[in-house]
């Protein structure tokens, strides 16, 4: 929920640090809660950018802040520079109009690193480079491609940002991951990984000459028990089929449940399966193979994938079609239905259970 007034940040109770809130708009304020229950101004905009601590720094001044970032950006000025001379400044006024040689020539805050100030490649600017050159294109598009950015953004620390990356040490990296894998294990394990592959990818760039991330052994910590998705037991398929006759779904939403029941696909192929995919005089489903990053719903092993379905069951899909592409299309008119929409349906059944857990179900 955002905060959109004084009282209302004034009044904000963070249960965890690092708690973000937006302050309304879509201009990117937000505010967060530092390790002393402190709450701090950030503009969001390829990273957070501290811009100071409420209440020195008032809501009123941090929306003009973040008008003035906003409007500089959009000139073509780097994001860390408008910032560091805006904390500098001593009215917001000194920015509003000024070209990128006049910011740079203004008082910089003394918050700003080193790295930040040598115009060295920082590994903020290492990560974007690595993201667009690689990350990017590879990744299939959604939740899988925004990955990287969540880790950059929400994980690594901003001195780390701003560090040129023949700076950084070990001894910059190893404190915090420690702790991260302690609390967060698996999002500790990605972003260590993604970590080697920006100081590969700066490496092979001429930013740095060696990788300073530690290696899996460094941490000497055992890997946690990973909990499965909530499988439903075999012998409870036949009352699940039953059941959702009882309810008041729409067609859709039913009958993509029994789908991925007889099917056993992940949950994103169920959802955006095609008509085309489909032979009803053979019985058969056809799941094309992969073959780029943007269209869903494709096989990941690169190969096409067919099985053949109940008679009584294609003939409860054909009743229900409403789409001449998608078997299940969004009531909002956009593209499919998601996969929280499934989810929520499931739980009304049994609490325990995952939309993907029905992979597990066919193993056992």
């Amino acid at each position: 929920m955002a905060l959109m007034t004084d009282l209302a940040i004034r009044n904000w109770k963070p249960t965890k640090p690092r708690e973000t809130k937006p302050c309304g708009g879509r201009d990117g304020l937000y505010i967060r809660a530092n390790s002393t229950g402190g709450k701090v101004f950030y503009w969001r905009k390829t990273s957070f950018y501290r811009l100071g601590d409420y209440p020195e720094l008032t809501l009123t001044k941090a929306r003009a802040m973040v008008a003035v970032c906003n409007d500089r950006a959009q000139a073509g000025i780097a994001a860390e520079t408008i910032v560091a001379a805006l904390r500098g400044a001593t009215s917001v006024a000194d920015l509003a109009d000024a070209n990128q040689e006049t910011i740079e020539a203004l008082p910089k805050s003394r918050l700003r690193t080193k790295a930040a100030d040598t115009g060295k490649p920082t590994f903020d600017r290492a990560f974007f480079e690595f993201y667009e050159a690689y990350a990017k294109s590879n990744r299939q598009a959604g939740p899988s491609r925004k990955q990287p950015l969540s880790l950059h953004r929400d994980h690594v620390p901003q001195t780390l940002k701003l560090m040129a990356m023949d700076e950084i040490k070990r001894s910059d990296i190893f404190p915090w991951m420690l702790k991260l894998l302690k609390e967060k294990h698996e999002t500790a394990r990605r972003l260590r990984n993604q970590l080697e592959r920006v100081f590969e990818f700066a490496i092979n760039n001429g930013y740095c000459d060696a990788n300073p991330v530690p290696s899996r052994r460094a941490f000497e910590i055992k890997k946690p028990k990973a909990n499965a998705h909530g499988t439903l037991d075999y012998t409870r398929l036949p009352d699940l089929w039953a059941w959702i006759d009882t309810r008041d779904f729409l067609p859709q939403t039913g009958t993509a449940i029994r789908l991925l029941m007889l099917s056993a696909h992940r949950v994103r192929v169920v959802l955006a399966a095609r008509w085309e995919h489909f032979d009803f005089e053979a019985g058969t489903w056809t799941v094309p193979a992969k073959t780029d990053n943007e269209t869903a719903g494709l096989m990941k092993s690169g190969r096409a994938h067919t099985i053949t379905l109940p008679r009584p069951f294609l003939d409860e899909l054909r009743a229900m079609k409403v789409d001449e592409h998608l078997l299940f299309p969004s009531t909002s008119g956009r593209g499919h239905l998601t996969e929280n929409a499934l989810l929520k349906a499931l739980k009304t059944y049994d609490e325990s259970i995952t939309a993907h857990g029905f992979r597990n179900t066919f193993k056992t």
